[in-house]
Formats: C-alpha cells, structure tokens, sequence
C-alpha cells in the first residue's frame, strides 16, 4: 500500500503602503512566495484585484494588508 502525502500549506502575510504603486509588489511578492504551486496565477490575479479595490476605494487607509 502506498500513501500520497499531503502537500504542505504555506502561508503569506505582509502590509503594504495603500498606494496604487503597491499593486505590482503585491503581484510580485505573491508570485514569488507561492512559485509553482498550480494555483498561483489565480491567487496573484485575485490578490492584485483585491489590493486595487482597497487602494481605489479607501483612500483613508494609509496601508493594505495582505493576506495568503
């Protein structure tokens, strides 16, 4: 009998600067954390969404945590 090992989580958090240039270091700092983990691309399209969302629409906030 053999067993399949559960693939191992990892996990991601940092806080960036809530300006639209942080966007693409968001992208960045995803994709580089997660590699080649087959849902990347998905992760990196719906973090970079989320970040813009919060920089477009609370302007108030001085910085955006991310989460993964």
């Amino acid at each position: 009998m053999t067993s399949t090992a559960a693939p191992t989580a990892t996990r991601y958090q940092r806080t960036f600067h809530g300006r639209a240039d942080q966007v693409s270091h968001v992208r960045a700092d995803i994709t580089r954390h997660l590699g080649n983990c087959p849902a990347a691309s998905d992760a990196v399209l719906i973090a970079s969404e989320l970040t813009a969302n919060a920089v477009l629409f609370f302007l108030l906030s001085s910085c955006v945590a991310i989460a993964v």
